[in-house]
C-alpha cells in the first residue's frame, strides 16, 4: 500500500487554475466523498492521508489504497460520468483542493502530454490494486501491519532516529479492517526483532528496511 501518483499529478497542482480558492480542510474521520455520491468532485490531496475503500461483506470495508500528498481521488467517477463506488475518508487531518471540472476537461481535450501522464497514473493505480487484491489473502496480519506501517511512515521518515507512527493501534486496526487484539498479538514480535519499539503506547519504527522485508516490499 503506498502513495501512487504524487509525481504524475504534480503538473496539475502547479497550475493555479486547477484549484483556485477551492481549498478545504478535513478533520480526521471526515468524509471527502461517499459511495454513489452524485456530485462529481475531484480532490487533489495537498496534505494528510485519506483512505479510499469499498464496502465488503458483513459491513466490513476493504481499503483499496491510501491517498497522500499529490494524489487525486474521485477521478474515476469523473471519467466514467457516473456515481462512484468507493468512499474516501480522512485518516489524518487533510488539506485538499477541489479540481475544477472545466479545467480538467480542457486539459484532456487540449493537452495530449498531460492526458498521457494522467492515464499513466490511472494505469499505475490499476496495477497496484490488482497486485493488492491478489496478495491480500496471502499476507499474514503481521505482513499487512508491516505494509501499513511502511506507508504511514512515508514522507516523514527520518534516517537519523526512530520514527514515531502518528496512529494508534486502534487506528491501524481500523485501516486494516481487523481487530486491534490481533495487532496486540503480533506487535511483541516486532519489538523482539528490534524493528519497532513502544513508548507510552506510541509506536516507533527502529529498522525501516527490516520492516520492508517483513512487508514483502522489495527495495
Amino acid at each position: 500500500m503506498k502513495n501512487l501518483t504524487s509525481a504524475n499529478m504534480s503538473c496539475f497542482r502547479q497550475d493555479s487554475l486547477a484549484c483556485g480558492t477551492n481549498v478545504k480542510r478535513f478533520d480526521k474521520g471526515d468524509l471527502l466523498f461517499g459511495e454513489k455520491t452524485s456530485k462529481r468532485t475531484i480532490w487533489c490531496i495537498q496534505k494528510g492521508v485519506a483512505k479510499v475503500s469499498t464496502p465488503a461483506k458483513k459491513n466490513n470495508e476493504f481499503i483499496l489504497w491510501l491517498a497522500g500528498a499529490g494524489d487525486m481521488i474521485g477521478l474515476e467517477a469523473f471519467l466514467n460520468q457516473e456515481p462512484g463506488t468507493s468512499t474516501a475518508i480522512a485518516v489524518t487531518p487533510v488539506v485538499a483542493c477541489a479540481i475544477q471540472v472545466e479545467y480538467l476537461e480542457n486539459v484532456l481535450n487540449t493537452d495530449p502530454e498531460a492526458s498521457l501522464i494522467l492515464m499513466q497514473g490511472l494505469c499505475q493505480k490499476l496495477n497496484f490494486l490488482e497486485h493488492r487484491i491478489a496478495s491480500i489473502s496471502k499476507k499474514t496480519i503481521k505482513e499487512q501491519l508491516a505494509e501499513m506501517l511502511v506507508f504511514v511512515a512515508g514522507t516523514e521518515r527520518r534516517k537519523d532516529k526512530p520514527q514515531m507512527v502518528n496512529y494508534t493501534l486502534h487506528d491501524l486496526a481500523s485501516l486494516l479492517g481487523t481487530n486491534k487484539h490481533y495487532l496486540y498479538k503480533v506487535l511483541p514480535e516486532f519489538v523482539e526483532e528490534n524493528i519497532l519499539k513502544v513508548i507510552h503506547r506510541r509506536i516507533y519504527i527502529q529498522d525501516f528496511k527490516a520492516l520492508q522485508r517483513v512487508a514483502c516490499i522489495a527495495k
